[in-house]
């Protein structure tokens, strides 16, 4: 039910008001009361659905929101509002409406003391709310509570005039806060950076059920405007890959000069090494994938300051390498003859193709002392001095050989030789290398 004020003229819904005993009802826009004991005929009913001014009416000068009901609709600001909360002369209230679709922090970070939200809700957003008011007090300021909904407290309070509502206010005032046509933030973060949410922020959905999404909802798209080098990034990532491009391109010509070496032999010696290094990447590939892990996990518990997890990725990663590499070289070197007819039929080549087998198949986990050792050097941002250790020893080592031992023997079992001795060597250097500059970590 509508009722008029007889103080300022205005229309307001009667039925949504408690009776405050010996003083009876109050005005929400000129707290006006009603006397004692006067009952509502008194008072002009109305039907009007929105507050309207009569002629001559005295201008509505403030909203009594300490004396207002939880869930009234109000306009102040030039924007719509939900009381939410009274508290000691306080209000607690709620846009009625979704304002604007924005990030919770451009840069995607939850933590809304410092999001990109907040700046603008008490910038220029606020600004704009005190050009419709008078005096720079017209809102007051809180300090916000900022503790995760796991109850993590690292990122602490933030002062604010205008902000995101928390999970428990959301909570308490469930039942007041109609339903949005979209999807808003709360200011409580999911998580913390500690815990590595650091972009998952709460949100309300728009049937009113709590969930996440990532803070700069949306990063995915690309825009030409952002667009730009990070010249850090680029030359960390630069120190990382040309060395180890340098590595394998040179890795390339090594392997060029024994190949020609063993072209120095017969036709079927040629195509009996050929089948035999089908192997190779099989093995190789494989055991490389413990590597991959050996650098990533490396350098994730050097920046996580976890000095302990560093030294065991590299004992795991090894020893994983290391158990593929013996395993399916034992099981080459017993199934080498089935292996190898999967390429050839001829006895020669076959038989050539198990001199290799022979040599290869017990020194293919060796290799995982030098490249393990390689691949955590770069792990700790190291990737120069084991670039320069792998090619001396896997590169210029074997060319010496060529040039030496294989030019006197003149013997395939020589020339199979380089792998195991050069491998050995290099994991002994790189393997050093590693554990100097762990220490200084």
């Amino acid at each position: 039910m509508t009722a008029k004020c007889v103080g300022c003229g205005l229309d307001w819904n009667v039925s949504i008001y408690q009776k405050i005993p010996r003083t009876g009802y109050i005005c929400p826009h000129c707290e006006s009361r009603l006397r004692a004991g006067e009952t509502l005929p008194n008072i002009q009913a109305s039907q009007k659905a929105r507050p309207q001014r009569t002629k001559g009416a005295t201008p509505m000068k403030k909203i009594a929101l300490k004396n207002t009901a939880r869930g009234t609709a109000f306009d102040y600001a030039g924007q719509s509002w939900i009381l939410l909360e009274n508290d000691d002369g306080r209000a607690l209230c709620l846009s009625k409406d979704i304002i604007e679709t924005r990030a919770f922090d451009e840069g995607n970070c939850n933590n809304f003391a410092v999001a990109s939200s907040k700046e603008y809700l008490n910038g220029a957003y606020l600004d704009n709310l005190l050009e419709d008011v008078n005096g720079p007090n017209a809102f007051l300021t809180t300090e916000l509570d900022l503790t995760t909904d796991d109850g993590l407290k690292d990122y602490g309070t933030c002062t604010v005039t205008i902000f995101l509502l928390t999970v428990d206010q959301y909570r308490r005032n469930r039942d007041v806060i109609p339903n949005a046509d979209d999807w808003w933030w709360l200011s409580t973060a999911f998580s913390t950076k500690s815990n590595g949410y650091e972009s998952l922020a709460r949100g309300v959905g728009s049937g009113g059920a709590l969930y996440w999404n990532y803070a700069f909802y949306g990063s995915y798209g690309l825009r030409m405007k952002d667009i730009a080098i990070d010249r850090d990034a680029a030359a960390a990532v630069l120190r990382i890959g040309v060395p180890a491009a340098i590595q394998y391109s040179l890795f390339a010509i090594a392997n060029i000069c024994i190949q020609t070496s063993i072209n120095s032999f017969s036709h079927v010696v040629v195509e009996g090494n050929s089948a035999a290094t089908n192997a190779d990447s099989l093995i190789y590939d494989m055991m490389a994938a413990f590597y991959t892990a050996c650098t990533s996990f490396i350098a994730q518990n050097l920046g996580a300051r976890k000095k302990e997890r560093v030294l065991s990725t590299f004992f795991i990663t090894l020893a994983y390498s290391f158990l593929m590499g013996l395993v399916l070289g034992v099981a080459l070197f017993i199934f080498q003859r089935p292996f190898l007819l999967l390429f050839t039929s001829d006895d020669a080549v076959i038989h050539y193709g198990q001199i290799r087998i022979g040599v290869m198949a017990f020194v293919y986990c060796v290799s995982a002392f030098m490249d393990n050792a390689t691949a955590a050097a770069r792990g700790i941002g190291k990737s120069v001095a084991p670039t320069i250790i792998v090619v001396m020893g896997s590169v210029i080592f074997r060319i010496i050989w060529l040039l030496t031992v294989f030019a006197y023997f003149k013997t395939l079992q020589s020339l199979y030789l380089i792998y195991v001795i050069s491998w050995t060597l290099t994991a002994i250097a790189g393997n050093i290398y590693f554990a100097y500059h762990y220490r200084r970590i």
